[in-house]
C-alpha cells in the first residue's frame, strides 16, 4: 500500500512526535520566582502620556499604572539616557543610540556606529551626543539613525557632559564648561562664576534660566543662556549634584548619599525633603507625583512633594542575594542595598531598616532566638528583636573590616572579620577576639564542630581546638576556602576550584565530583532532616540523600544557574540568585506543598514559531553573563546539529530558509550553563 502525505500531514506527524518526546521525559518539579525583592539602578525616566518609562542597568522598562507595577521593553541593554521627542523615544546606551516610534515595543539603532557614547542631549529635531575619551561633539538629524561629528578643537582631553537648547549648546569638560551659540562651529570657555573648573553631572534648562549640578561644588544657576553662573547651594548639605527636576515654580535637586532638596525661590535657598543617605541618580515631576530614581534601591515615589516616599519596585530589576535567614515565618534576605524580609513566602517583600542600613551591602546573617544579626562590608553589624521591623547599629572591636560571616553556636555568635574572628555571648553588647595571637587575616567562612573552631581563610583552613592550644594552620588544602559546613563527623570545604570532604576534622581532605562533568565550586549549604543542599554559581542548586556522597542538580525552572544562597524554611528550599532575586522550591524535601504561584519565566523566546524564512531569538537578560558569546544551536529531532551561531545580544534574527518543513529544538550554552526551545517551521 502507498502512503501520500502532503506538508500539513508531515508537520502534524512531527508535532505528535515532539509532544510525546517532551510527555516522557521525566518530569522535575519546578522553582518558582518570589515576587522580589525587587530594586537597582534607575537611571533616567520620560514620561508620554500615561505611560512612564525608566532606563536601567538591564534595560528600558516602563509602567501604565504611575510606577505600581512595571514590565521590561525590549531594548535589554544599560539605557543611561532617555529623551521624548514629538512621539518617539530616544534611548542611549555606551554602544549605541535607539529610537522607537511604538512605546518601546520594537527599537531601531543607528546605522552609524559611535563608539562608548557617555551623554546625550535632545533639541528640537537635533540629537546631540559626546563619547568617552574624545573632544568632539556628535549631532543627528534623524532621531540618531545617522550621525556628523562635529570637531570642537578646543585644548581639552575630553568631554563629559552636553546640553543643548535651541541653537545654543553646553558641553562640560576636563577644562571646564564651554559654550556654542551657533550648533558648534564655534566655542568659548563658560566658567565666569565658578570657582574652580567643575565636573558636570546634570543640567536642567526652567523658565528663562539655566542650571546646572556638579560633582562637588554644588549648584549653579545662569540667567543669560549659559555665558556666567551663581553658585545656589545654600542648604544643601550635599555639593554632588545629580539630577534636577521641576514641578511648576518648584525645583528639586538629587544628590549623591543625601537624599533630595526642594526649592521654592529658585534655588536661592533649598531644604531636605526625604530620602536622606540614599544615591540619588535621577528626580521627575509628572502628573501628582514625584518620582526618585535611585543607585540600587530602585524608585520611590512622592505623593506630597517629598514628605513621604514609597518604593514602587514591583516587576523592576531583582536583587542581587548575598545572604538569607529565616526566623518562624519571617524570610530575610540580605542584598547589596540593605535588607528586606518577607512574612508570606515570597509573595511581597519590604525593604527594613531604610535610613539606617541603606547603601550598605549586606554579607551574612546569624540568628540566636530571636534576634537577627547583620553584618556588612563596611563593617557595620546590626541587630533585630522584632522580625526586621527595627534594627539596632551594634558596637563592635573590628572598625570598617568586612564581616564576611556570622555563626551561630550555642549561646554564642561568632563574627569572622578581616580582623580575625570575634566572639559575644552577651546578645552583642561586648565583643572578644577568639585567640588573635596568630589568626588575624580575613576570615571568609566558619564552622564549629562539638568544640573544635574551623576558620577558613585566603590561603587555607585554620583549626582551633578547645584543649589550650593555640589556632593551627591546616597546610593540606592550601586554597581560598569561601565556604565551611559541618553535617554530623563530616567537614565540608569550597574553595573556588572545587569542593572537599573531611571526614577528620581537616587532618586529610577527599576531592568531591559534585556533578559528573566538572568539579564545582559550591557557594553555600544548608541541610534539613536527611537532605543535604549546596548552591553553585555554576551548577545551581544541588541535593543530596547521602550526606554528600552523591549530588543531584534541582534546577528545573531557574532562569539562571548563579546560586549565592541557599536555606530551608519548613518543607521549603528558598534560593538566592546573582541579579534574580529568591526563588522558592515547594516540594524538594518530597513534600509536595500546593502553590498559587503558576507562572513560570520563559527564558529563550523564539517568534514567529511557527517560522518561514527567518527566525528571532530573545533571552532574558540575567540568563548568561553579558561580557561572554553565547552559543545559539539548532538541533533536528534525532539530535543532529544542523547549525549554530555565537552572539552576545539578547536579542537578534537569523535566517532559516535552508530548513525543511519540521519541528526543531533550540539550545543556547554558555559555559555549563544551558537553555532550550522548541520550534516548528512552515512553508
Amino acid at each position: 500500500m502507498t502512503h501520500t502525505y502532503n506538508s500539513t500531514t508531515t508537520l502534524k506527524i512531527l508535532l505528535m512526535s515532539i509532544t510525546f518526546l517532551l510527555l516522557n521525559v521525566p518530569s522535575q518539579a519546578q522553582w518558582v520566582q518570589t515576587n522580589g525583592p525587587f530594586g537597582g539602578d534607575a537611571k533616567c525616566f520620560v514620561f508620554k502620556e500615561t505611560t512612564m518609562f525608566v532606563g536601567t542597568s538591564k534595560g528600558l522598562y516602563r509602567s501604565t499604572d504611575n510606577g505600581d507595577s512595571w514590565e521590561l521593553t525590549r531594548l535589554t541593554r544599560e539605557v543611561n539616557a532617555l529623551f521624548l521627542n514629538g512621539e518617539n523615544l530616544i534611548a542611549s546606551s555606551y554602544y549605541d543610540v535607539y529610537r522607537s516610534k511604538d512605546n518601546g515595543d520594537h527599537w531601531e539603532s543607528s546605522e552609524t556606529f559611535i563608539p562608548l557614547i557617555s551623554k546625550i542631549s535632545v533639541t528640537g529635531a537635533q540629537v546631540y551626543a559626546t563619547t568617552s575619551f574624545s573632544t568632539s561633539v556628535y549631532r543627528s538629524f534623524d532621531e540618531g539613525l545617522t550621525w556628523k561629528e562635529i570637531k570642537t578643537g578646543l585644548p581639552i582631553q575630553n568631554i563629559s557632559s552636553i546640553f543643548a537648547i535651541d541653537s545654543t549648546i553646553l558641553i562640560g569638560t576636563n577644562e571646564g564648561v564651554y559654550r556654542s551659540a551657533d550648533q558648534g562651529r564655534t566655542w568659548t570657555a563658560a566658567n565666569d562664576g565658578f570657582t574652580t573648573k567643575p565636573s558636570i553631572n546634570t543640567y536642567m534648562a526652567h523658565g528663562t534660566d539655566i542650571f546646572v549640578g556638579t560633582f562637588q561644588d554644588g549648584a549653579f544657576r545662569s540667567s543669560d543662556n549659559g555665558k556666567s553662573w551663581v553658585p545656589i547651594n545654600n542648604g544643601l548639605s550635599s555639593k554632588n549634584v545629580t539630577s534636577f527636576a521641576h514641578s511648576g515654580s518648584i525645583l528639586y535637586v538629587g544628590t549623591y548619599q543625601n537624599g533630595i532638596f526642594q526649592s521654592k525661590d529658585n534655588g536661592d535657598t533649598w531644604t531636605p525633603v526625604g530620602l536622606h543617605n540614599f544615591i540619588v541618580n535621577t528626580v521627575a515631576y509628572s502628573g501628582k507625583y514625584l518620582f526618585c530614581g535611585t543607585n540600587k534601591a530602585g524608585i520611590f515615589r512622592s505623593s506630597d512633594d517629598g514628605k513621604s516616599w514609597v518604593q514602587v519596585n514591583i516587576g523592576l530589576l531583582r536583587q542581587s542575594i548575598n545572604t538569607m535567614a529565616t526566623v518562624g515565618s519571617t524570610l530575610y534576605a540580605g542584598t547589596e542595598n540593605g535588607i528586606y524580609t518577607s512574612k508570606d513566602n515570597g509573595k511581597s517583600w519590604n525593604q527594613t531598616g531604610v535610613g539606617l542600613i541603606v547603601n550598605q551591602v549586606i554579607r551574612s546573617f546569624a540568628v540566636l532566638g530571636t534576634t537577627v544579626y547583620a553584618g556588612t562590608t563596611t563593617g557595620l553589624l546590626y541587630t533585630s528583636v522584632d522580625s526586621g521591623a527595627n534594627w539596632t547599629k551594634v558596637s563592635t572591636p573590628w572598625a570598617n573590616d568586612n564581616v564576611y560571616n556570622l555563626f551561630q553556636n550555642g549561646t554564642s555568635v561568632y563574627a569572622g572579620t578581616s580582623k580575625g574572628i570575634f566572639k559575644t555571648t552577651d546578645d552583642g553588647k561586648s565583643w572578644m577576639p577568639v585567640d588573635s595571637s596568630k589568626l588575624s587575616q580575613s576570615v571568609v567562612s566558619f564552622a564549629v564542630r562539638g568544640t573544635t573552631l574551623f576558620a577558613g581563610t585566603s590561603q587555607g583552613i585554620w583549626r582551633l581546638k578547645d584543649n589550650g592550644t593555640p589556632w593551627e594552620f591546616l597546610g593540606n588544602l592550601k586554597t581560598e576556602v569561601l565556604t565551611l559546613f559541618v553535617r554530623g563527623n563530616k567537614l565540608f570545604a569550597a574553595s573556588r576550584t572545587g569542593a572537599f570532604l573531611s571526614q577528620d576534622d581537616g587532618d586529610t581532605w577527599d576531592w568531591i565530583k559534585i556533578t559528573p562533568s566538572v568539579n564545582q565550586s559550591i557557594n553555600t549549604y544548608t541541610q534539613s532532616g536527611d537532605f543535604l543542599f549546596a548552591g553553585s554559581l555554576e551548577a545551581g542548586v544541588l541535593r543530596s540523600t547521602d550526606d554528600g556522597d552523591t549530588w543531584t542538580a534541582i534546577n528545573g525552572g531557574l532562569i539562571s544557574l548563579q546560586v549565592t544562597q541557599c536555606i530551608v524554611s519548613g518543607t521549603t528550599l528558598y534560593a538566592g540568585i546573582r541579579n534574580g532575586g529568591v526563588w522558592k522550591y515547594e516540594n524538594a524535601l518530597g513534600v509536595h506543598t500546593p502553590s498559587d504561584e503558576t507562572t513560570l519565566i520563559s527564558p529563550i523566546t523564539l517568534h514567529p514559531n511557527p517560522a518561514n524564512g527567518t527566525l528571532t531569538i530573545s533571552r532574558l537578560p540575567q540568563i548568561f553573563s553579558e561580557s561572554l558569546p553565547v552559543t545559539y544551536a539548532i538541533h533536528n529531532l534525532v539530535g543532529e546539529q544542523l547549525m549554530s551561531v555565537e552572539q552576545t545580544s539578547v536579542e537578534f534574527t537569523i535566517p532559516i530558509e535552508n530548513l525543511p518543513i519540521g519541528v526543531y529544538s533550540m539550545v543556547a550554552k554558555q559555559g555549563m550553563d544551558r537553555r532550550s526551545a522548541v520550534f516548528s517551521v512552515v512553508r
